[in-house]
């Protein structure tokens, strides 16, 4: 069996890259912070640029966007508002945010020490 040489096909995904449409606004800068494109992707940033959340709580939504340029395609989007382990939790449709201390943010809490070191607070 013929293996793909890396070269080409590093060579193939810049061009497709290059050949892309390219977006404007929040669309566009997520389009150049974040290289999704299998369908789990593109869900996770439409809910991203959508603010879907799974409940009604919008209260903590102004950082969402700010945190998911910094941890593309995470279903762990810890809030680098907060110094704690925060967490926007994606189930593939929609995002809830949980406190460090509420048991919805332990299933992610393994993964907090993979967190940007970047924070905005």
């Amino acid at each position: 069996m013929a293996r793909e040489d890396p070269i080409f096909a590093e060579l193939a995904h810049t061009q497709k890259q290059l050949s892309r449409v390219k977006l404007t606004g929040k669309a566009g800068e997520l389009q150049d912070r974040c290289f999704l494109e299998s369908p789990a992707g593109e869900s996770w940033k439409a809910a991203v640029l959508d603010e879907i959340m799974c409940n009604s709580d919008t209260s903590h939504n102004e950082w969402l966007f700010k945190s998911a340029k910094e941890q593309c395609g995470a279903w762990c989007l810890f809030d680098l508002h907060s110094l704690k382990a925060d967490v926007w939790r994606y189930n593939g449709k929609c995002f809830t945010y949980y406190k460090h201390d509420e048991p919805g943010a332990q299933g992610c809490a393994s993964w907090f020490e993979h967190r940007p070191l970047i924070s905005f607070v």
